[in-house]
């Protein structure tokens, strides 16, 4: 395997986020974020106790206060992790990771975002301070 595709390669990472790899929702070491990065289909309740269980049924039963969703971004402009994302002025998310893709032309990021926020809607992205808009975008971003 080429250097550049060695797990945790600033290639490997880049690659990743194309089809919307949700491990690096995951890799915080909160385990409640597997549920808000719609991984709760991995997780099995009924199979005795586990680390992390007490906060992931927590979160389970009071409900997700966000979710992970996929942004497309007008033009070059790259999101990048921890750029604040605001809908109508207010911040209401932030980036988990992002970057150009070549193939669709445009940036693309994963951001943990209000559960009531739909595909299509308009965001904005604060790159550097400019105001990037941006649309909630169903994934992957690249389908085969």
């Amino acid at each position: 395997m080429p250097a550049s595709r060695q797990p945790g390669s600033a290639r490997a990472t880049r690659c990743a986020s194309k089809p919307a790899c949700r491990c690096t929702a995951t890799s915080s070491g909160r385990a409640s974020r597997r549920l808000q990065a719609g991984l709760g289909w991995v997780v099995r309740f009924d199979k005795g106790d586990f680390r992390g269980q007490a906060p992931l049924e927590a979160e389970r039963d009071r409900g997700l206060t966000r979710r992970l969703r996929g942004l497309a971004t007008e033009g070059r402009q790259i999101p990048r992790e921890g750029y604040p994302v605001t809908q109508g002025g207010v911040v209401v998310g932030e980036i988990t990771s992002g970057n150009f893709s070549p193939t669709l032309g445009h940036g693309i990021a994963l951001a943990f975002l209000p559960p009531e926020t739909a595909d299509g809607d308009a965001v904005t992205v604060d790159v550097r301070g400019r105001a990037v808009p941006a649309v909630v975008t169903k994934l992957p971003f690249v389908r085969r």
